[in-house]
């Protein structure tokens, strides 16, 4: 796995090259979007925590082998992306998303 703490996931190119990537834990950095990740097939478990300016979070419908999803105190995220083609995904946890619209 790997754990990034304070880092702009949009300005770490290398990213999607991890392609055998199983866990990625993201924490308190700042990045609009993720679609540096969006070559991580192989992802089984993804945390997002405390991101600031996390609004558009599409790659995440890209991790095709996503069994675990914890999202937390994301509030610019306004929509989920479509997550039916992920279909290992068990444990969804969405927690204080509070621009979430329904």
């Amino acid at each position: 796995g790997l754990a990034l703490t304070g880092h702009s996931v949009e300005k770490l190119p290398f990213l999607n090259e991890l392609t055998h990537l199983k866990q990625l834990y993201i924490g308190f950095g700042a990045s609009r979007s993720f679609n540096n990740i969006q070559s991580l097939t192989k992802l089984e478990e993804l945390d997002v925590l405390w991101v600031k300016q996390l609004s558009d979070i599409t790659a995440v419908s890209k991790l095709t082998n996503l069994v675990k999803l914890r999202m937390e105190d994301e509030k610019q995220i306004t929509v989920l992306p479509d997550l039916s083609k992920l279909t290992n995904l068990k444990n969804i946890m969405l927690m204080n998303l509070s621009s979430l619209e329904d």
